[in-house]
């Protein structure tokens, strides 16, 4: 999912919004920058039902999932021979969820522990469209619009580090993200599992 907007991103460039023919090539930076970001972020941005397995620690008595605010939880299955049949789902009475961080804690620890033993399907993410996700997350949508504006202002120096010429020479330091950007962007960061 998108987290901003070729119109959005136009403003801020000073493109006028009649003037499409750069729409093609600002969409695919917003679709560039937007990934980038949920990497960042480490979650999922879309409002989506899905279904997440996980590895289960000895010990372990929670599960950060991936894609939060969570609006719901159908299920958390546990079982060793990862099948998932109907007769491993956990009673939702011995668990529950953190839905602002996303993490599902469970009241007892788990008697099975492994890769893939666990699987909890839900609803969760920032938003169920682009234009939701902007009017519940400004912030990342502005940090978004700001990277896109800087890849757009850079697109005929991109992969480029420096120029020489009989005049001298012009190095690039960074062409990452503004820190003010990072710095939303990791505000809105998934926590580490506990």
């Amino acid at each position: 999912m998108n987290l901003t907007t070729v119109e959005r991103v136009k403003v801020r460039v000073g493109i006028d919004d009649t003037d499409l023919q750069y729409d093609a090539m600002i969409s695919s930076f917003v679709a560039r920058v937007s990934s980038e970001a949920e990497r960042v972020m480490n979650r999922s941005a879309q409002t989506v039902a899905r279904t997440t397995t996980f590895d289960l620690g000895r010990g372990q008595d929670s599960l950060s999932l991936p894609a939060f605010p969570v609006s719901s939880v159908t299920d958390l299955r546990l079982d060793s021979s990862r099948s998932f049949g109907s007769e491993t789902v956990v009673d939702s009475t011995t668990y529950y969820t953190e839905t602002a961080t996303g993490i599902l804690f469970m009241d007892v620890l788990p008697s099975i522990y492994g890769n893939g033993v666990a699987r909890v399907t839900y609803t969760g993410g920032m938003g169920a469209s682009t234009e939701a996700f902007v009017a519940a997350y400004p912030d990342v949508a502005e940090a978004v619009t700001q990277r896109v504006a800087q890849l757009w202002q850079r697109r005929d120096e991109i992969g480029l580090t420096g120029v020489s010429g009989s005049q001298g020479s012009i190095s690039r330091i960074s062409d990452d993200w503004a820190s003010d950007a990072l710095e939303v962007l990791l505000r809105h960061r998934r926590p580490a599992r506990r």
